[in-house]
């Protein structure tokens, strides 16, 4: 059966994909990036980028850096060693965001989160003793060793927030930090050494950077192209039975 042009051309535009609006990215930085669709799930390599749908998890092996570009332009860099979950974006009157998770012991992440044309971003960054509301600021966040810090890079008031487990509530301006252990929290200005923890990462740690992750450039955000969702192609299976890092 032959096809007219302008039907061909129609055809094309109802079979084009479409670029969804709401993706979140996890991008390659250097070394080895990839995502698991759930716990205990197989560990899928990424050599680019790829589209994370809700619950997935973003993982960095050893000596490797990542990040994730969410769709308000705010950007989450993920250190070495590193294992976070993502919920789904959402866009709300109250503020657009996503609930990212750090799972796994020794994760280190910096948040840059945007309020492009004057919206406010909202986003909770969870670990295991702290709630981390974050509002169009940037800072930084490690989980381990039996304890939580919480660093204010750059923030007005009201921007960055931390709840406890124990129920308590913490503020932070630019320049303070926050430490939480089993024994409670303290909040002090931020120390030279915390930055070098970081910052061995491979996380930015000057106010203002512009990129989290110290190997990046803009060069490797992503571009307005179709998805590999939109394509309809399924996520790649994993080709070395690697199991997500507990």
């Amino acid at each position: 059966m032959r096809l007219t042009f302008a039907a061909l051309c129609a055809f094309v535009l109802v079979a084009a994909p479409v670029v969804a609006s709401d993706d979140t990215v996890l991008v390659r930085v250097v070394g080895g990036v990839g995502y698991t669709m759930g716990p205990d799930q197989p560990y899928n390599a990424i050599t680019g980028q790829q589209l994370l749908e809700d619950g997935y998890f973003a993982v960095t092996r050893a000596r490797a850096q990542g990040m994730l570009v969410l769709p308000d332009s705010s950007q989450v860099g993920l250190g070495a060693n590193t294992t976070i979950q993502v919920s789904a974006f959402q866009r709300a009157s109250s503020g657009d965001g996503s609930v990212i998770a750090l799972t796994r012991d020794g994760s280190a992440v910096r948040f840059d989160v945007k309020h492009p044309k004057g919206a406010h971003a909202s986003y909770t960054f969870v670990t295991p003793s702290t709630n981390i509301a974050v509002r169009g600021t940037s800072g930084l966040v490690y989980t381990g060793g039996g304890r939580d810090i919480v660093v204010c890079l750059d923030c007005s008031a009201h921007t960055l927030v931390v709840k406890t487990t124990d129920g308590k509530t913490y503020e932070l301006t630019t320049g303070q930090m926050l430490t939480v252990t089993s024994h409670g929290a303290s909040r002090a200005s931020t120390s030279p050494a915390a930055l070098r923890m970081f910052a061995a990462s491979g996380l930015t740690t000057e106010p203002g950077a512009p990129m989290p992750v110290a190997a990046a450039s803009p060069g490797i955000l992503p571009k307005a192209s179709p998805s590999q969702r939109n394509m309809g192609i399924p996520p790649p299976t994993s080709t070395n039975g690697i199991s997500m890092p507990k």
